[in-house]
């Protein structure tokens, strides 16, 4: 942000955000700057400043018009200014009933209903920009002070609320056409400082304070028809004092202050409640080095290892990802961690592992019966290594720090059967089963990190080098979700550990960096139910005892064309163009869940258009367009989607 500041106040008009006012520096001095966001082309733009500089003020939009109420800091203002963006001025309207500063509005029908203040205070009072006047209304039953508000089908929603180191978890609900309130469920985390914003039907309590000079990184979710708390992962930093909005589905929360030094981090952080992580439960037996299978629906966790000097463990572990439940299962019979595993036909097959020596043992559990039987031991003993399945065969891959073993396990004949090994990298890599082929990714270990990937062809027994990974690692775990590969976690050294999320395609041989784990994370389990990836346990620093916890990881958007669908798309959706980078074409998809008029132009960094792909009308559906470069210069681009009220763009890169 151009400049940075706390206690600003933020409207969303025809999908830009407009941050204003708010104080910057220790002295709590009020600005008046006016700036607005363009998350489309994640771009700037200076306004008209408001005429009344003030921080901790409320602001609402009602037909395309900024209201800017109230504020301060040191003496509370009953000020209201209205600013228009599409003349870009502003004029004063009529004053509140009586000066606060902390207040939040929510609109209800046109009318704003501004809450709270003033530390303690509990009034209500709506404006009608009609006839711009203020009427009182019946005050909130408890709580107070610095409340966060949203509005929900017709109900105006107060969370938290209170000031120095007061906080209240209080929750009301205020119906305008009856002049009263009910009380709803607690947040689970009393603060205040903090917004609550509305998507999918969930309203979303984030960040704020407890107490002077500190701040919170706390995401709770409101479920408003089930009146519902649930925990989410954290934000990336903790944040008070902040303004927010929400465009496209999407939360921005911007600037706001870590330890109320209130000049702003001037930060913008984008949050998209439908993709993204969450923890959902712990598992009981806390290790590292665990494994995890998937047999009806349930995550069988298997193995591990805890505290140094690295013991290994046979616990067996089963967790129901819809109810959160877990379950012990009969122990496996030689404990050991670093193992590698592989489901085939209901069976799970624990394979190797082991420390400090390194097993060649098989053992296989069948849920069904909870029981576990011996199978044939491996070529060759190996801990570290991964496996995937090709039709009913298991290949085990690497190991050992250096090994490019590859083997075969077919458990019909309970024989083994050494193959190709991998013509380069080694150690602790980490496997995944692509359109019938193994596909090993990075390894290493001790320091030693690898990046490369290769592709196992089990008919022809020969390997095939892929594109690279961007973030060289092992002890981390990839996953397959609707034809993309997830390479999540992992170290490159004995004593940390990587947040980095990057996703592979196989089908265009390319990758992309996704937004990172919520903490760094090595040696861990998982696994994939209903196109979610569950990451369990593990080790953020290699004391290998394991976090205990279990996230849950919501991939984006799928690509299109894999697992096609003939339902209609639900969301608007503009896809990361593939490959890229490219020279000289490029593919580019868009999802409609309407028809309408749609432009999709191509820009360089200073915003001059340099292509049009698409303009006009198009159907509801998938669409597909190739964008030829072939007439311009290497560099960075952005790609950008209009229809309607969604606008969303995207960065491609041409290399020549």
């Amino acid at each position: 942000m151009p400049t940075g500041r706390g206690a600003l106040a933020a409207q969303v008009v025809d999908g830009k955000i407009y941050a204003i006012g708010g104080v910057t520096s220790v002295s709590f001095t009020p600005v008046a700057a006016n700036e607005v966001y363009d998350p489309s082309l994640n771009s700037w733009e200076a306004k008209a400043p408001m005429p009344t500089p003030r921080g901790w003020l409320s602001g609402a939009v009602v037909d395309g018009i900024i209201y800017a109420i109230g504020g301060g800091p040191d003496t509370p203002t009953n000020k209201v200014e209205a600013y228009d963006p599409a003349t870009n001025t502003w004029s004063t309207k009529q004053d509140m009933l009586s000066p606060r500063r902390g207040a939040q509005a929510g609109v209800v029908n046109g009318i704003i209903y501004n809450v709270g203040g003033n530390r303690n205070q509990r009034n209500c009072e709506a404006y009608d920009p009609a006839t711009n006047t203020w009427t009182s209304k019946q005050e909130m039953p408890g709580a107070g002070g610095d409340v966060a508000v949203t509005v929900y089908n017709g109900l105006v929603y107060t969370f938290g609320g209170g000031m120095d180191n007061t906080p209240y978890a209080n929750v009301y609900a205020y119906d305008p056409q009856t002049n009263t309130w009910s009380q709803k469920r607690d947040m689970p985390t009393p603060r205040f400082a903090f917004q609550a914003y509305l998507v999918g039907g969930k309203i979303y309590a984030i960040g704020g304070t407890q107490s002077n000079g500190t701040a919170l990184a706390t995401v709770e979710a409101y479920d408003p028809v089930a009146d519902t708390w649930e925990t989410l992962a954290d934000m990336p930093e903790a944040l008070a004092w902040f303004a927010g909005a929400v465009v496209n589905e999407k939360i921005y929360v911007i600037s706001g202050s870590p330890d109320w030094g209130q000049s702003g981090t001037g930060d913008i952080w984008e949050f998209d409640p439908a993709v993204g992580w969450r923890k959902i439960t712990r598992i009981p037996t806390l290790r590292g080095a665990l494994t995890a299978g998937v047999i009806d629906q349930k995550v069988y966790v298997i193995g591990g290892a805890t505290v140094a000097p690295w013991s290994d463990l046979a616990a067996n572990e089963a967790c129901d990802v819809s109810s959160k439940a877990w379950e012990p299962k009969e122990p496996m019979p030689t404990p050991r961690g670093w193992l590698s595993s592989a489901v085939v036909n209901n069976t799970i097959y624990a394979i190797g592992g082991g420390y400090p020596t390194p097993t060649s043992k098989l053992e296989a559990y069948d849920p069904v019966a909870n029981t576990w039987s011996t199978k044939k031991d491996m070529l060759s003993p190996r801990r570290g290594a991964q496996a995937g399945v090709v039709d009913g065969i298991i290949y085990n891959i690497g190991g050992n720090a250096s090994e490019r073993n590859c083997e075969a396990y077919d458990p019909a004949t309970d024989t083994w059967t050494a193959k190709q090994p991998m013509p380069g990298a080694a150690g602790d890599v980490a496997v995944t089963v692509y359109n019938g082929l193994v596909y090993a990714f990075g390894g290493g270990l001790e320091g030693t990190s690898y990046a490369n990937v290769y592709a196992f062809d089990p008919q022809t027994n020969t390997w095939a080098r892929k594109r690279d990974m961007l973030t060289p690692r092992y002890g981390f775990q990839t996953y397959l979700v609707r034809g993309k590969i997830y390479a999540i976690g992992g170290t490159n050294s004995m004593t940390g550990a990587l947040a980095a999320v990057e996703v592979y395609d196989p089908a265009s041989d390319t990758w992309e960096t996704l937004e990172d784990m919520p903490l760094p994370l090595a040696w861990f389990a998982g696994a994939v139910v209903d196109n979610r990836i569950y990451v369990i346990s593990g080790t953020s620093d290699g004391g290998y005892s394991g976090t205990g916890d279990v996230w849950e990881y919501t991939p984006p958007s799928p690509a299109v064309g894999v697992e096609a669908s003939y339902e209609l798309p639900k969301h608007f959706v503009l896809e990361q163009n593939y490959p890229n980078p490219f020279n000289p074409t490029t593919v580019v998809r868009y999802q409609l869940p309407s028809a309408g008029d749609v432009t999709l132009a191509v820009y360089d960094l200073l915003g001059r258009e340099v292509a049009v792909l698409v303009r006009g009308r198009a159907d509801a559906g998938v669409h597909e367009v190739t964008f030829d470069a072939s007439g311009l210069s290497s560099g960075v681009y952005l790609y950008r989607l209009s229809t309607g009220d969604f606008v969303q763009a995207r960065r491609l890169l041409l290399l020549k």
